[in-house]
């Protein structure tokens, strides 16, 4: 099963991330003994979807660009290693800057003959012809590397500008200044086909095994294909799930809405609001709505959410599908494995998707596992037909792979 945590991943009380299942907080929340669990409640997967849609060969027709060029590659692998400080070699036979030439520059804002808070800067590499910084890529204010050009290695020169109406300082905004640079450096931009493998060696071979600008080319492009085969696959699971959504009949029982409904409420709250306020004073406070509706908007998302499941279980039922004991494991670890889910273990995460019940949180996570499997085995049938983002024009028409 491919290693993908798709959109289709809900927890038994969240709605939008895993996060919100639990983030390692302490502040756990008691369930009354009055509260029925959802593991609690038997769902007879049969009796509950009375008609199911075809999933065999779906026809399903998504936008967006999922081939990898040679100029993705160019710029991925470039803000890789500008973000390392390797994009540029240093120039040391002229000591003049020229168009197409990074300058390694100090600088200093001035308003009114005054240095402003915020406005210098030391070591910084400017892309001359692009008025941006090539670290971060962020451009500058207009005119504000025009006089670079042509300044010499060690001299110190200034430029005039004026900052934009809307720039995000009120004492600056529509304001004069002056910059004042001393000229540190001057540097050629490389490229992927330019940079050195001594350089690649030297930088990215014990994290990641490279060792040549061929390699590292070849990484960029494969992370890049790996991505774009994520986002074609996501946006197909998205338009399965509506097609089979529409398609199929389904009813959710009350009872089970209820206490998915408790239980999300429970762990947003958990997650969210803090000991001195309340639920409806945070989402007040938030997002300026009410609690009812807070509620009437997570009914309507859950029983949605709750129907892609029972779908999913009976196509797994109907093809046979069972939960594989590798497969299942790895997909529990990707959570664990994933920093941004902030699982130290698969108890953790059975605990965060079972609302501080590991036992049921890996019950859930089995059944959770089994949908994904029932939605990757109806995606790799569909007929997808892929358009460009800015054309209505078809440019595939594939079984998805």
């Amino acid at each position: 099963m491919k290693k993908r945590i798709i959109a289709l991943l809900l927890c038994m009380t969240t709605l939008t991330t895993v996060t919100a299942c639990g983030n390692g907080k302490d502040n756990t929340t008691e369930t009354t003994e009055a509260e029925v669990r959802s593991s609690q409640i038997d769902v007879d997967v049969d009796k509950q979807v009375k008609m199911l849609g075809n999933y065999d060969g779906m026809d399903i027709e998504i936008s967006g660009n999922y081939d990898v060029t040679d100029e993705d590659v160019e710029k991925q692998g470039m803000s890789m290693l500008n973000s390392y400080g390797l994009g540029s070699v240093e120039v040391t036979d002229r000591d003049t800057v020229q168009a197409g030439d990074y300058v390694n520059v100090d600088y200093t804002g001035y308003h009114d003959g005054e240095a402003f808070d915020k406005g210098s800067a030391q070591d910084v590499l400017i892309d001359v012809d692009n008025n941006k910084d090539v670290k971060s890529g962020t451009t500058y204010i207009d005119g504000f590397s025009a006089g670079l050009i042509g300044a010499t290695v060690g001299s110190t020169v200034s430029t005039d500008v004026t900052f934009p109406e809307n720039y995000g300082n009120s004492d600056l905004a529509g304001q004069p200044a002056t910059f004042e640079f001393v000229i540190n450096g001057i540097y050629q931009p490389v490229t992927l086909d330019t940079v050195s493998d001594d350089v690649i060696k030297d930088n990215f071979s014990e994290k990641y095994n490279l060792n040549s600008a061929q390699e590292f080319k070849d990484f960029v492009r494969s992370y890049l294909e790996y991505q774009a085969g994520n986002n074609k696959y996501s946006a197909t699971v998205v338009e399965v799930k509506k097609q089979l959504l529409a398609s199929s009949e389904v009813e959710v029982p009350e009872d089970y809405l209820e206490a998915r409904l408790n239980e999300y409420q429970t762990s947003y709250e958990k997650q969210y609001v803090d000991e001195t306020e309340d639920l409806e004073t945070y989402l007040k406070d938030t997002y300026n709505t009410s609690l009812e509706d807070a509620q009437s908007q997570w009914r309507t998302n859950l029983e949605e959410q709750i129907k892609v499941e029972l779908i999913f279980q009976a196509i797994a039922e109907k093809e046979n599908l069972e939960v594989d004991d590798d497969g299942y494991n790895q997909f529990v670890q990707n959570f664990v494995d994933n920093s941004q889910y902030g699982f130290d273990d698969t108890e953790a995460v059975y605990n965060a998707f079972g609302n501080d019940n590991a036992e049921d949180g890996e019950a859930y996570m089995r059944k959770l596992y089994l949908v994904n499997k029932a939605m990757d085995f109806v995606v790799n049938k569909a007929n997808v037909t892929v358009t460009a983002a800015d054309s209505t024009e078809a440019v595939e028409s594939t079984e998805q792979q």
